[in-house]
C-alpha cells in the first residue's frame, strides 16, 4: 500500500510542476527547459532552511518562494529579450548551471551526496510521517493550485498569453505588453516549481542534484505535451501516464539496469505516438507546435 501512496504522491507533485510549465509553454507558446532548476532550488532552499536554520516548513516555504520567484523574475528580464529559439537554449544553459552549482562539493548543498535528514512537515506538534497523511496534504495543495489556475485561465492574463502564442507581433500591435506578460508567466512557473520542490524533499527526507538534470526538465515538458498543451487537466493526465507507465516494468521481471534504459525508450515512444496521432495531447486544447484546434 505504501508503494501505491508513493506513486500517487509522485504523480501529484509532477502534476504541480507540469502545471507551471503549461502556463509558459502551453498557454504562451514559450518552450522552456529550466523547470527542474527551480524545482531543485525550491527543494534545496527548503531543506537548508528547515535542517540547518531550524525554521518550520511553512516559513521555509514562504522564504523559498520569495527568493526563488524573485530570482526567476530578475532572470526573465534578460531571458525574454532574445528570440524564442535563443530563449530555449538559454533556459537549457540555466538548468545546467543550476545543476553544477548544486553539485559543487563545497558549500551548503552537500555536493553530489546531497542533503540527508530533512525534517518532515509539521502541523503544530504533529509531524506528517504517514504516507497516507502525506498524500492527503499533497492532494490539498494540488487542489489549491488547480483552483488558482482555474481563476488564472479565466482572467484577461490568460487571454493575453493566448494572443502571444498565436501571433506575438499582432499582440504587440494591439497593445499587449508581451515582455511583462511573459515575465509574469515565467515567475508563475517558478512559483509552482518551488512549491513542488518544497513538498518533495520532506517526503523523502533527502535531496541531491539529480532532481535538477536536463532530463527532468524534458520529462516535465513531455508530460505537458502528452497530457494536453494549454489544458487545465492536461498536466495531471500527463503526469499520471508518465509516472505510472515506467512502474509497469517492475511487474514484468525486467532487470533493474535494463529497465532504466527501457523507461527512457517508453518516454520517447509515448511522446512520438502522441505527436503523430494526438498532437493536442490526451485532453489538450492546442496541438503543440501547430494551430489551435477548431472549436
Amino acid at each position: 500500500m505504501n508503494y501505491i501512496f508513493y506513486i500517487a504522491v509522485t504523480a501529484i507533485l509532477y502534476a504541480i510542476l507540469t502545471s507551471g510549465v503549461n502556463i509558459i509553454s502551453g498557454r504562451c507558446g514559450q518552450i522552456t527547459l529550466c523547470s527542474a532548476a527551480f524545482f531543485a532550488l525550491g527543494g534545496y532552499a527548503t531543506a537548508i532552511l528547515t535542517k540547518d536554520c531550524s525554521l518550520s516548513w511553512w516559513i521555509a516555504l514562504l522564504v523559498s518562494e520569495a527568493c526563488v520567484v524573485g530570482l526567476a523574475y530578475v532572470l526573465s528580464q534578460a531571458l525574454f529579450r532574445v528570440p524564442k529559439d535563443q530563449f530555449v537554449m538559454l533556459s537549457l544553459l540555466l538548468n545546467i548551471a543550476v545543476y553544477y552549482a548544486l553539485a559543487r562539493p563545497d558549500g551548503l548543498t552537500g555536493g553530489a551526496m546531497g542533503i540527508v535528514g530533512i525534517p518532515p512537515i509539521r502541523l503544530g506538534h504533529l509531524a506528517i510521517m504517514s504516507p497516507a497523511a502525506y498524500l492527503f496534504i499533497v492532494l490539498l495543495f494540488y487542489l489549491a493550485v488547480h483552483f488558482l489556475l482555474r481563476l488564472v485561465f479565466r482572467a484577461p492574463f490568460a487571454r493575453s498569453l493566448q494572443a502571444i502564442r498565436e501571433d506575438e507581433i499582432f499582440a504587440c500591435i494591439t497593445g499587449k505588453n508581451v515582455f511583462w506578460q511573459k515575465s509574469h508567466a515565467f515567475a508563475l512557473m517558478a512559483f509552482l516549481s518551488v512549491l513542488a520542490g518544497s513538498l518533495y524533499v520532506p517526503y523523502i527526507s533527502y535531496v541531491d542534484p539529480n532532481i535538477a538534470t536536463l532530463g527532468e526538465s524534458i520529462l516535465i515538458l513531455s508530460m505537458m505535451i502528452i497530457g494536453g498543451s494549454g489544458s487545465l487537466w492536461g498536466p495531471f493526465a500527463g503526469a499520471v501516464v508518465l509516472v505510472a507507465l515506467p512502474e509497469l516494468l517492475r511487474f514484468v521481471g525486467i532487470p533493474f539496469a535494463v529497465a532504466a534504459n527501457i523507461r527512457q525508450i517508453l518516454y520517447g515512444l509515448a511522446l512520438v505516438v502522441c505527436m503523430l496521432w494526438r498532437p493536442q495531447g490526451l485532453i489538450g486544447e492546442y496541438a503543440f507546435g501547430r494551430e489551435p484546434k477548431s472549436k
